[in-house]
């Protein structure tokens, strides 16, 4: 009985680290080996979130993200991005957005 629990065990524990590669190998081809999407899109809400991260080094640190929300034809679209194109957008401005998987490239007004 011992030794059908180690081997499910192990087979379980290859299956969970099988499922985290497969799932960062396509992630990664996704959002850098993928083409570039383009299509119309309006601006929807932007939003920034604060977070507090905690280094062993550094001690406390304050990080901001900045989030901006599409709607397609399609869909809605979320991603994050730099302070400089969320500083840029203001809601229901339409244009052309280019995206790659995941990763926001740059929204083109109209």
């Amino acid at each position: 009985m011992q030794a059908f629990v180690d081997i499910l065990f192990h087979i379980l524990i290859f299956a969970f680290f099988a499922t985290l590669i497969i799932g960062y190998s396509l992630r990664f081809f996704r959002d850098f080996c993928s083409r570039e999407i383009s299509v119309e899109a309006t601006v929807a809400d932007f939003y920034e979130t604060h977070d507090t991260s905690l280094g062993t080094r550094t001690g406390a640190r304050f990080i901001t993200r900045y989030t901006a929300v599409f709607l397609t034809k399609d869909r809605t679209l979320r991603f994050s991005v730099s302070p400089w194109v969320y500083g840029s957008l203001f809601r229901q401005q339409k244009g052309i957005l280019y995206y790659r998987g995941s990763r926001f490239i740059r929204f083109e007004q109209r």
